[in-house]
């Protein structure tokens, strides 16, 4: 019965569009490391969230040690892992370490087998991880540099080439900034009634 799950699972996961998995490195009762890995998939009729596997880990326990393990378990189960789109982890630094973690080697591992669309990605690193708050700002300051990638990719949004627009989208833009600007000033310690109001009342002006 156990083999015929373990099957049904790999099967639904070899013909799933995509998957996540939630990864956790632990020791059992006998002493020995095991990397747990829960998958997450949609079948025909259902999604699913089920246990993957145990993979048991000898010797050390780095990043690379759990990368290892964890792509010889998926290609000896004929799963493509570049199907893989959110990994979740326990948060320890052999899995989220900057450089060498298991996210990022995964995220290294899945790119150089997906050449041709990683190396596009250098050109745009300067625009870096994005607030909430600063993605209008940091979107105007690169449009240019979209409209090129886009049209590259024979994607056309044609939004980009309208001037009204394109205005419409930079005064939304020097709004938000401004209301960022409040919103910052309006927090933090030490600020009295008086203060918060005029930096309000400025606001208005």
């Amino acid at each position: 019965m156990a083999e015929n799950v373990t099957t049904k699972q790999n099967s639904g996961l070899q013909e799933a569009v995509a998957f996540s998995v939630a990864v956790g490195e632990s020791t059992d009762i006998n002493d020995v490391a095991r990397l747990a890995v829960i998958a997450r998939y949609c079948g025909k009729d259902q999604v699913y969230e089920e246990l993957s596997s145990l993979i048991p880990l000898s010797g050390t326990t780095t990043g690379q040690d759990l990368l290892t393990s964890f792509i010889n378990y998926f290609d000896s189960k004929n799963i493509n892992i570049r199907k893989i789109f959110c990994v979740t982890t326990d948060g320890t630094p052999a899995m989220v370490g900057k450089d060498r973690g298991f996210v990022k080697l995964l995220e290294n591992h899945i790119g150089q087998e997906m050449e041709s669309e990683y190396v596009d990605l250098p050109l745009y690193s300067h625009v870096r991880w994005l607030s909430r708050g600063n993605v209008l700002n940091k979107f105007v300051s690169c449009v240019e540099h979209i409209q090129v990638f886009l049209n590259e990719k024979k994607q056309h949004f044609p939004e980009l080439n309208d001037k009204e627009w394109l205005c419409k989208l930079m005064f939304l833009t020097d709004i938000t900034n401004h209301l960022n600007e409040l919103n910052l000033r309006l927090q933090g310690q030490s600020q009295t009634v008086l203060e918060l109001f005029e930096y309000w009342k400025n606001s208005n002006m």
